[in-house]
């Protein structure tokens, strides 16, 4: 009986007792996010007298400790620390910005693993990443760069978790983004690509894409931008019609001013040059003549009626709306060149906007006269048909409805 009583005893106090576990003990510490991951701590509280074989943190997308585990190396750094005391402070870098991600400590001895608690961080958001600048505009009918106007192309390379609110362009002669003198906003939606104008002719600026979300204002890096000269886009705007190379735009004020004495202008310079005498024209002519290297000269009522004639009332068209500055749309003022569409072979205010001196003459009774061509900003509807001629007297001042354009021989 006595025996049977400590043998009873000995099997409740063997029942009492759980097989104490030789897992190490571990604690995930402080998870810090950043753009791309976290910083994370841990530590190990107790390798239970076995040693550390290995010891790290795992992370993964998974919240579920059953699948955050060393077996299932989801993520994984193995190399933070082998004994008891704080595990080295690692960074998990390479996640998605604005994404939530789960991490945890963890050890391994001979008996097993042990992990930490599953922690939850969010990556932050970030400021946006813009492309270098392309200036090629493929699609686009738009000149990358003018004398008065550039217009660039970027990519957002990477959002970063925040949305973009505003993108555009910025421009200037310093270089300093935020205090650049010119900024366009371009579209949200299609292409990343916009115009900044109202610059000045042959100038440098350094030329940036921008992006704005809730963390801020991303710029790209800087590209330098040379405007072109006015006397560059003339050489490159002569078009072919009928056979008559013929200037692209009538001579502008700010292609006037270029030749005659390297005056740099903005986007006023696109005015058409009036109120000069038929002797400054010829002047203007030879200095031209001389920059390019090309032989220039006004046309003759002939070559101009066959560089307008494309089988339109008026060049480009049998609607004046559509081409034309006249009485009727005007406001009473002469407009900048080429606001209007082209004609057939790519040649602006044909008709209308400024009557275009030619090298033509007739007799009157009152002597010798010079004719015009295409109407102007004040003309009736029927002055601006490419029929239709007017007369000029040769030492006259040319007034603000007389210019000119130039033909190439």
């Amino acid at each position: 009986m006595k025996k049977f009583y400590y043998l009873f005893a000995l099997i409740i106090l063997f029942a009492g007792c759980e097989k104490k576990s030789l897992i190490p003990e571990v604690l995930t510490g402080d998870v810090t996010p950043t753009l791309t991951g976290c910083v994370v701590t841990g530590y190990i509280l107790d390798d239970c007298g076995l040693g550390i074989e290995e010891a790290g943190y795992l992370w993964g997308t998974t919240s579920d400790p059953e699948m955050l585990t060393y077996d299932n190396n989801i993520g994984m750094v193995k190399t933070c620390g082998t004994g008891i005391g704080f595990l080295t402070e690692f960074t998990i870098d390479g996640l998605e910005p604005a994404q939530t991600y789960y991490v945890r400590a963890f050890a391994k001895n001979s008996e097993g693993v042990g992990h930490g608690v599953v922690k939850q961080f969010t990556c932050n958001k970030g400021l946006a990443v813009i492309s270098d600048l392309s200036f090629d505009n493929p699609g686009s009918s738009k000149i990358p760069v003018t004398p008065t106007t550039i217009t660039p192309t970027a990519t957002i390379i990477k959002i970063n978790g925040a949305e973009i609110t505003e993108r555009g362009f910025v421009c200037g002669e310093e270089a300093t983004p935020e205090i650049a003198r010119f900024k366009v906003v371009a579209p949200l939606d299609g292409d990343f690509t916009a115009t900044l104008i109202d610059l000045t002719s042959d100038t440098e600026y350094n030329v940036w894409a921008y992006a704005v979300n809730s963390e801020g204002i991303a710029y790209s890096n800087p590209t330098l931008v040379r405007t072109q000269t006015f006397k560059q886009e003339f050489v490159d705007g002569l078009v072919d019609a009928n056979g008559i190379m013929i200037s692209k735009y009538v001579v502008t004020v700010g292609l006037f001013n270029e030749i005659n004495d390297g005056t740099r202008m903005s986007t006023e310079g696109y005015y058409p040059k009036n109120n000069i005498k038929y002797a400054s024209m010829i002047t203007f002519i030879s200095r031209i003549n001389d920059a390019t290297g090309m032989t220039f000269d006004l046309p003759t009522e002939e070559e101009w009626r066959t560089a307008a004639n494309d089988g339109f009332a008026y060049s480009g068209s049998d609607n004046i709306e559509e081409v034309a500055w006249y009485a009727g749309n005007s406001g009473d003022l002469l407009q900048m060149a080429g606001l209007k569409a082209a004609n057939t072979f790519g040649a602006y205010d044909m008709s209308g906007n400024i009557w275009q001196m030619t090298k033509s003459t007739m007799e009157t009774p009152e002597g010798v006269v010079r004719i015009l061509v295409g109407g102007c900003w004040d003309s009736t509807a029927e002055q601006c048909e490419v029929a239709t001629s007017v007369f000029y007297y040769p030492l006259a001042t040319s007034g603000t409805d007389t210019g000119f354009r130039l033909i190439k021989r």
